[in-house]
């Protein structure tokens, strides 16, 4: 099967060991909640589960709304696996449908599947408020309790996926929606700031004065849903790359690469030539590098810095919102080589309408902060490599237009009383000589 079955891609060409030590939860009075998460190679957090407090190490996923967690034991999962529900006092079954098989495939080519049970016990991220340890049912979270991979669900040396998109599943609550129905959160949205010491989500938080973009919800092959904003055109060191008609764009912290998915073979072989000229053209040493399945950019025999990739950008336009990323700053230097951050896939089992995909890493984003409102369907990039674009909101060309109006109403009342009153002063004048 492919290797870029379910979350593969967070691990695609190497996530790295994740270390989890003492990271906390911060509620705020204001219906915000600061999720500090730990950066190695990947973003992920501790949470504690069960009345034993089990803890267990998650990574944040954008496009899923389940929370998976390995079960003691589970195969195909190399994680601590500190939790067995035999432990608790506290689960109990879920009442909700999905028991024994999931399916799941939001970005690959095949879908992954699953075995275990929708399952309920406290869960509360490790080292915060502590007022989600407790025996209150109706309190408690429901996951996915995995005992059984049908492959290998490769996320590092973690427990499993912290989905945070609402759920699309009868019966279901996702974490947000179980943070808003709590009151701890005043809306089911984030905000997400990298930082090398630390990263964080502030859960129930929304950018309202920077410029928003709408973004779609795309169905994917097992009713799971991406969210993506459309993307009107990439330039890759100021050359225009052509992905297709419907490019969109969406963003996962945890992925250690920037993936282009591309669907059609025509489209992604054309794509890959127009690559590796622009390439070749920045340096002659450079190619795209791979087993035909992920390319990715790489430069032979010298750094980042030697390649001058400080001096290049990769931009994109989301209808009005541009972010241009300095290349510099998603390469690694390894082995003398230099080796670019992007992986470039043929995908044709990807989300039907979508030609291409492109799947933003956090560590990409730099001091831009990104905002997405699942309620409003909204989704900001503010500061850092984000800038507004020559794009204007309907709402902009109707204030600028209703402006123009303004003014030559007003200049039209004012030349109309000018003229009043030199018509005045005439009539004065006439009646002063008929008198």
């Amino acid at each position: 099967m492919s290797h870029l079955k379910l979350f593969t891609l967070i691990s695609l060409l190497g996530l790295g060991k994740l270390t989890t030590n003492e990271l906390q939860l911060q509620q705020s009075a204001d219906g915000l909640l600061t999720l500090w998460l730990d950066h190695s190679s990947g973003i992920s957090s501790d949470f504690l589960i069960g009345s034993a407090n089990k803890t267990v190490n998650l990574l944040p996923f954008v496009n899923l709304d389940l929370i998976l967690i390995a079960a003691k034991n589970c195969s195909n999962i190399n994680g601590f696996q500190e939790y067995d529900p035999a432990q608790s006092d506290w689960w109990s079954f879920s009442n909700d449908k999905w028991n024994s098989q999931l399916e799941v495939s939001p970005f690959s080519r095949m879908p992954q599947y699953f075995r275990g049970s929708m399952i309920r016990d406290s869960f509360c991220p490790k080292n915060g408020t502590k007022e989600c340890v407790t025996n209150e049912t109706e309190k408690h979270t429901t996951f996915f309790l995995v005992t059984e991979v049908n492959g290998t669900l490769n996320i590092g040396n973690n427990d499993g996926i912290l989905g945070l998109a609402p759920s699309q599943r009868e019966g279901f609550k996702s974490y947000l929606d179980i943070l808003k129905e709590q009151g701890r959160i005043i809306r089911k949205s984030f905000s997400y700031k990298y930082d090398k010491d630390t990263p964080r989500m502030v859960f129930g938080d929304f950018d309202e004065e920077s410029r928003s973009v709408s973004f779609e919800k795309l169905p994917t092959r097992d009713g799971d849903l991406i969210y993506g904003a459309k993307i009107l055109h990439y330039e890759f060191n100021g050359v225009e790359i052509d992905f297709g008609t419907n490019s969109y764009f969406t963003f996962e912290p945890s992925i250690s690469y920037n993936l282009f998915l591309i669907r059609d073979q025509q489209v992604f072989n054309a794509t890959i030539t127009k690559l590796n000229e622009t390439l070749q053209s920045m340096n002659e040493h450079s190619m795209l590098l791979g087993d035909g399945e992920a390319l990715v950019p790489f430069f032979k025999g010298m750094t980042c810095k030697d390649a001058q990739l400080y001096t290049s950008t990769f931009k994109i336009d989301l209808r009005g919102i541009i972010l241009e990323p300095n290349l510099f700053a998603i390469s690694n230097d390894v082995f003398n080589n230099c080796i670019m951050r992007m992986g470039f896939v043929y995908n044709p089992n990807l989300t039907e309408g979508v030609d291409n995909l492109y799947i933003m890493t956090g560590e990409t984003l730099g001091d831009t902060v990104l905002s997405i409102n699942f309620d409003s369907e909204e989704l900001v990039l503010a500061g850092g490599y984000a800038k507004k674009g020559a794009i204007i909101r309907l709402w902009g060309w109707i204030a600028i237009i209703s402006g123009i109006f303004l003014l030559i109403a007003i200049i039209g009342f004012v030349v109309h009383k000018v003229r009043q009153g030199k018509l005045s002063r005439r009539l004065d004048q006439y009646e002063t000589i008929q008198q």
